[in-house]
């Protein structure tokens, strides 16, 4: 698809911030992991590894992948992710969540905790608001979270929820949010409407 001038003029507005992002985002991995050096358990070594999955991840897609990363445009695009919020001494706290994109902009978010073992989290979770629960297991390795996420079984369907499956999660591109005039906005969203529909999961 032929992209148009304003599209672009858009995507160079946001690009310009990523640099930066990506650098206070490093300075604060590297303040966290010092402050670990000396978890109970782990080596020192096995600190720094834990510790630099602390913070957001996003959905790895196979199409336009540059752009579901950017995190200006998750209104548009809607997300999947997950935010890795505490690690202390091999115990990991976060929350899973999913949101659809213009114009339903349904969400769900679900807690979980768990120890790391052999690289490893297994926890269970539970979705109050979409009434449905189940478990996930996350393995961090390479500089990605692979993610196993399965539902208990259930009488009802739940309209929206996390994503079921398998899925590979990366770091997210840090950018500002454009303000748009109404022209430019439903010029992106005609844009991007159509390739959120090629996505190969209802949840994304």
């Amino acid at each position: 698809m032929k992209r148009s001038p304003v599209f672009l003029v858009l995507l160079l507005g946001l690009t310009l911030v990523v640099g930066c992002s990506q650098t206070s985002k490093s300075e604060t991995v590297n303040q966290q992991a010092a402050a670990v050096s000396g978890q109970e358990n782990s080596t020192a070594n096995d600190a720094v590894d834990i510790v630099s999955y602390q913070g957001n991840w996003k959905l790895k897609v196979s199409e336009d992948e540059e752009l579901y990363r950017m995190t200006a445009l998750m209104e548009y695009c809607g997300s999947t992710g997950i935010n890795i919020k505490e690690i202390h001494n091999g115990e990991v706290k976060g929350t899973i969540f999913s949101m659809q994109g213009a114009p339903s902009y349904r969400q769900a978010e679900v807690a979980f905790t768990g120890k790391i073992e052999g690289g490893k989290l297994k926890a269970s979770y539970k979705d109050d608001a979409w009434m449905y629960s189940g478990s996930i297991e996350l393995a961090f390795s390479n500089g990605q979270i692979e993610a196993v996420i399965t539902r208990d079984k259930s009488n009802d369907t739940p309209m929206w929820g996390i994503p079921e499956g398998k899925f590979t999660f990366v770091r997210p591109i840090e950018t500002e949010r454009v303000k748009l005039s109404d022209q430019d906005k439903k010029a992106l969203e005609k844009f991007l409407l159509p390739r959120r529909g090629n996505k190969k999961s209802s949840n994304l």
